[in-house]
């Protein structure tokens, strides 16, 4: 990871402020407020984790804060080290001064000159065992070994909970929200939390794989980039309810839809949606691991007050969420390669879809999203890793 002041994404440090004045209200200033972002795309992204809280100076009020940077596409863990950096340096305030209460929120010193090494240091060691904890499989690398030659292939790590996006849209919203990102249409995601809106983001594209999004992604897009909004091709870019007013947002179309995380709305996307099969399975798999108190209901032994509830308190389900979408989108994967056919050409692959006669093979209900999905970016740079095997 790396720390750095202030410099070209400081817009993305304070999203809501004015483009033009770089300025932010007293009422904005006030806040104590934490949250994820992502600067730049594909191999050029940058993650960061901001902490910023008021400053109280002779002339008012402003904000001042902490950022931490990686090249990886971390967010829990890095809140965690902004968490555990928070702790310490409160702890350390009130070591020097134990007459005095500390606090985080009003401290007109916490950039400047106490950024010491034992709190570095603390919060590096908490960070390194909460990675640790968190990634690395806790089984032997012959058993995963063992998995792969099984065909249970273990799905990418990523370093956030699916629990925001469950808990903001219903199944049948995210399966359609899923849909709609394959097919590769234009969506804004609307919150009144920046940290809400990242991990929607993060948590949609990781229900993507094997696909990737390949197109523009902004998920908390600063005031000052609105004019992104109006953008051509594909994105997915995610609008603070602060000044979501203020950004020109475009109105919802048939490529362009607007998710209200606040209220579990979508809005536009035209006619879209998973074949009835293959949604019907996946909202059955995912009902079940979402709630499975609901499966015991009927048992005569069940009774909330004898831990039937305890699976409430688990962590959330994440990965096997995950594994619902990938193993459906790689048995329709498996289908559409059937239409894809490799010719050699001095010394140069070139793939082609072959789509005429896909009426006849596939139901009419079915025909339809599997034509569109096979003419996105994401199925053609499937097709290239294939090659790349």
């Amino acid at each position: 990871m790396l720390m750095h002041r202030m410099g070209w994404f400081e817009h993305f440090l304070i999203p809501e402020a004015s483009p033009r004045t770089f300025q932010i209200t007293d009422a904005e200033a006030q806040q104590n407020v934490c949250f994820n972002f992502v600067a730049g795309n594909d191999e050029n992204a940058v993650y960061g984790a901001v902490w910023r809280l008021p400053f109280v100076h002779s002339n008012g009020i402003t904000t001042q804060g902490v950022c931490v940077l990686s090249k990886y596409p971390l967010v829990d863990s890095m809140r965690h080290f902004l968490r555990v950096f928070v702790e310490t340096k409160a702890r350390l305030d009130r070591e020097k001064n134990p007459k005095e209460e500390a606090s985080t929120s009003t401290s007109g010193e916490v950039v400047e000159g106490e950024l010491n090494t034992l709190t570095l240091r603390e919060a590096q060691q908490a960070f390194d065992l909460y990675f640790k904890t968190r990634h690395i499989p806790p089984r032997p690398i012959t058993q995963a070994i063992d998995n792969l030659e099984d065909g249970h292939l273990d799905l990418p790590s990523v370093d956030i909970s699916l629990q925001d996006l469950f808990d903001c849209l219903s199944i049948t919203h995210i399966l359609r929200l899923v849909a709609l990102a394959l097919l590769e249409k234009k969506i804004v995601l609307v919150s009144s939390s920046y940290s809400v809106l990242l991990t929607v983001g993060e948590s949609l594209k990781s229900l993507l794989y094997p696909l990737t999004w390949s197109h523009i992604y902004v998920p908390v897009l600063p005031l000052a980039l609105k004019g992104y909004l109006h953008c051509p091709t594909p994105f997915i870019f995610g609008l603070h309810n602060s000044y979501v007013r203020n950004s020109e947002l475009p109105r919802a179309a048939d490529d362009l839809v607007i998710v209200n995380l606040d209220r579990d709305s979508l809005t536009g996307g035209g006619d879209v949606s998973w074949p009835p099969t293959r949604n019907a399975a996946m909202r059955d798999r995912l009902v079940k691991i979402c709630k499975p108190r609901l499966q015991f209901r009927d048992n005569i032994e069940f009774d909330y007050a004898n831990g039937n509830e305890s699976r409430i308190n688990e962590a959330f389900p994440t990965e096997a969420i995950r594994r619902v979408l990938y193993d459906e989108l790689q048995d329709m994967l498996s289908t559409l390669e059937a239409f894809a056919f490799r010719f050699a050409f001095h010394d140069k692959f070139v793939t082609v879809v072959d789509s005429s006669n896909k009426s006849r093979m596939w139901a009419s209900d079915t025909s339809r999203f599997y034509a569109m999905l096979l003419q996105t970016q994401a199925f053609s740079a499937h097709l290239s890793s294939l090659q790349n095997l």
